[in-house]
């Protein structure tokens, strides 16, 4: 009888192992995700974790205090998408319910777009722990373009931009809608300058230029320019993970356009007519 109730206990200890590792299997993944990596220039981080059936899992916001913290979340087993987007603000809008082709759109009549950055991965969660380092991409770019060499003199001019992308989906792709940004040439140096943020774009050659002529009663086009086959022609690379600022001189006077970052510049034969 003794022996039965060994073989009893036995049994049972047997079946209570393999049902802890049948558990351990179903357990979450303990993530940490480092933020210390991340500029404090960059004043806010959207967090996005989505499983592999899409499925939203976490969205949280963390601020400059947050990035010297480590980020502990428990994850399902698997891979999960993990989408962090900086800087949003007032002037970008996400559209609902949150998926992973959800959208952040320029507000529209915004005359300058949110200074973004992004990052993104697909983590394995298929283990007990891991672990993840936050590297974020800068998303914009400030623009400005100078006038020189010409004559706006008694009227007020303005430059249109008009970008073949307004927003992005959370997962880094490009929405198909474009948007039209106008600003006001004002003096600058001797010469006339308007300044611009614009995100990434999925396609330079859809960037075109406008310049507007506002006389008392209206207003009409003086000008319009491919600007961004120019850019392209370049060598400005709209891919870099960072993408650099750009300043953009249009020299009426000797019919030249000339495009610098701050690594290179390169000078285009150009024809503006005001």
């Amino acid at each position: 009888m003794g022996k039965g109730v060994v073989s009893c206990f036995l049994i049972a200890f047997i079946i209570s192992c393999t049902s802890i590792k049948e558990d351990r299997r179903e357990c979450p993944c303990w993530f940490s995700v480092d933020f210390s990596k991340v500029s404090h220039d960059i004043e806010n981080l959207h967090l996005w974790f989505f499983d592999e059936d899409g499925e939203l899992l976490k969205r949280d916001t963390l601020s400059v205090p947050d990035y010297n913290n480590v980020y502990e979340i428990e994850l399902k087993r698997g891979t999960v998408g993990f989408y962090v987007w900086g800087n949003i603000s007032g002037d970008t809008e996400i559209n609902k319910p949150f998926s992973r082709g959800a959208s952040l759109k320029i507000i529209k009549d915004s005359s300058h777009a949110d200074c973004l950055f992004r990052y993104s991965n697909l983590l394995d969660t298929s283990g007990e722990e891991g672990y993840d380092t936050v590297w974020m991409h800068k998303e914009h770019l400030n623009l400005e373009i100078v006038l020189e060499g010409g004559t706006v003199a008694g009227e007020e001019f303005f430059i249109q931009l008009y970008c073949g992308t307004s927003g992005r989906y959370l997962d880094g792709g490009f929405t198909n809608t474009g948007n039209i940004v106008r600003t006001k040439l004002e003096s600058k140096n001797g010469n006339y300058a308007a300044n611009f943020r614009i995100w990434r774009q999925r396609s330079l050659e859809e960037l075109k230029m406008s310049i507007f002529s506002k006389g008392t009663n209206s207003s009409c086009i003086v000008e319009e320019f491919r600007l961004g086959e120019y850019i392209l022609k370049s060598g400005y690379d709209m891919s870099e993970e960072e993408l650099k600022d750009l300043k953009v001189l249009l020299d009426i006077s000797s019919d030249r356009i000339i495009i610098e970052t701050d690594k290179w510049q390169i000078v285009m034969p150009v024809k503006i007519e005001l």
